[in-house]
């Protein structure tokens, strides 16, 4: 009886301990190319104004021109976990992506995410992002959007 129970048990804590992490294990996402339309910084963060120019894939259908407010949050609370890895961009990162959205102002880069980095708002084709992080790709840049840990 003993031992049944403790199985029980068992499944119940690799039932619980999968589904902790698994919001860690979706990472899809995408890019596309675009023109910085305007990066203003506004209130407790930056609104980037940007304009698809390809035909390819539409972050939002419906929604060639769209505007992603950018307010970084920090590292999620269970990173300091040993062996918990968390690929949400740190404050530091977010401030090179930032840096690097001005610098391109009314420009063409690549813009995309990663997981569920562009939450719509209540607004058409209007987003939230609470962290950017400049990737190199082929010695191109793309800049990622992050809202929950990927």
């Amino acid at each position: 009886m003993k031992l049944i129970q403790m199985v029980s048990i068992k499944k119940y804590y690799l039932a619980l301990v999968f589904m902790i992490f698994s919001q860690s294990l979706y990472a899809g996402g995408a890019w596309i190319r675009g023109h910085i339309d305007n990066i203003e910084e506004i209130k407790e963060g930056y609104l980037l104004k940007f304009t698809q120019i390809d035909t390819f894939y539409e972050l939002e259908p419906g929604c060639k021109s769209f505007e992603v407010y950018i307010r970084y949050e920090r590292v999620p609370w269970y990173s300091w976990i040993p062996g918990v890895y968390t690929s949400h961009p740190s404050k530091k990162e977010n401030i090179k992506s930032i840096n690097y959205l001005i610098q391109k102002n009314k420009q063409y880069i690549y813009f995309g995410y990663m997981g569920s980095g562009l939450m719509p708002t209540d607004q058409k084709c209007s987003f939230r992002s609470k962290g950017l992080e400049y990737h190199q790709d082929n010695g191109e840049v793309h800049i990622l959007s992050y809202h929950e840990p990927v």
